[in-house]
């Protein structure tokens, strides 16, 4: 990408990773937190508009659902508040995209609509959990206010370091599990196209996903499969069951960015044999 990017929250999670996949592009502002604190919401609306960056990725929010309700505050903060600031800021910059990232969680527990089996873009939200709550909200906020924006409802993602029953995890659905390095490098190339003109892609919600469904047990136990190492399964640590999460139609993300979205069972073969050879040096 040749236009000025900002983003932030590169020190996070997918934040990281949209970093690593922008590693040769020229016009990357990362600013860390304390280069740039989001939350103070002058500060913020002061080096947008001193940047003028033409693409604003947000990769900052409070994440979890367990750290959302022992926290709502920092919830409604990060997931709502300073979304609606950034999406006010990105407003006075001519010509700005927002990209910003939500959840499957905003659908709650709503059936998809006339006997479908996947849930699309256009579905009734019903969110239950603060997290739900207020991602929603920064959707919302987003929609009303940025002229040019892109938001991913993402499933739950993984990398090379939470391949592992080691730690309970929140009992949410899961839908697909995808792994993030996925979404950042999709995120990126999709950006770029659109750069060049290679894609016309309107502002909209998105689902950005492996495709199909899983609970967490699921998920290690194909894990183990493919490696052929039944301890990753951890059998006292292991996750509690939960409920297999909706399944996410990806139709309208692979129509726009022309994409073909693998299964999460592939896509994990994929994620694995990458990280073995990266572990071998090769």
């Amino acid at each position: 990408m040749t236009r000025k990017t900002l983003l932030l929250g590169s020190t996070g999670f997918l934040g990281r990773e949209l970093l690593a996949a922008f590693a040769h592009a020229p016009h990357v502002l990362a600013p860390t937190r304390d280069e740039l604190d989001v939350t103070d919401s002058a500060a913020l609306r002061e080096y947008i508009l001193a940047e003028q960056p033409s693409t604003i990725i947000n990769a900052v929010g409070a994440c979890g659902v367990s750290k959302c309700e022992s926290n709502p505050e920092l919830a409604q903060q990060l997931n709502s508040g300073y979304v609606q600031v950034l999406a006010d800021a990105a407003r006075m910059v001519a010509g700005c995209t927002l990209v910003h990232f939500s959840t499957l969680e905003v659908y709650g527990d709503v059936k998809p609509q006339h006997g479908q089996a996947y849930y699309n873009e256009d579905c009734p939200t019903s969110p239950h959990s603060i997290y739900a709550k207020t991602k929603l909200q920064g959707d919302l906020a987003i929609a009303s206010t940025a002229p040019h924006y892109l938001i991913f409802r993402l499933s739950s993602l993984y990398d090379a370091y939470r391949l592992f029953a080691v730690e309970e995890r929140d009992p949410i659905s899961l839908g697909a599990p995808t792994a993030v390095q996925y979404v950042a490098n999709t995120v990126v190339r999709g950006l770029a196209r659109i750069e060049r003109r290679v894609l016309k892609v309107h502002s909209g919600v998105y689902h950005l996903s492996a495709k199909g469904d899983s609970d967490w047990q699921t998920f290690y136990r194909e894990v183990s499969l493919q490696r052929q190492k039944s301890r990753i399964l951890g059998t006292p640590e292991s996750p509690a069951l939960v409920t297999t999460g909706p399944k996410l139609s990806v139709e309208k993300i692979e129509n726009a960015f022309c994409l073909f979205i693998p299964s999460w069972q592939s896509q994990l073969k994929t994620h694995l044999t990458q990280s073995d050879l990266a572990a071998n040096g090769d």
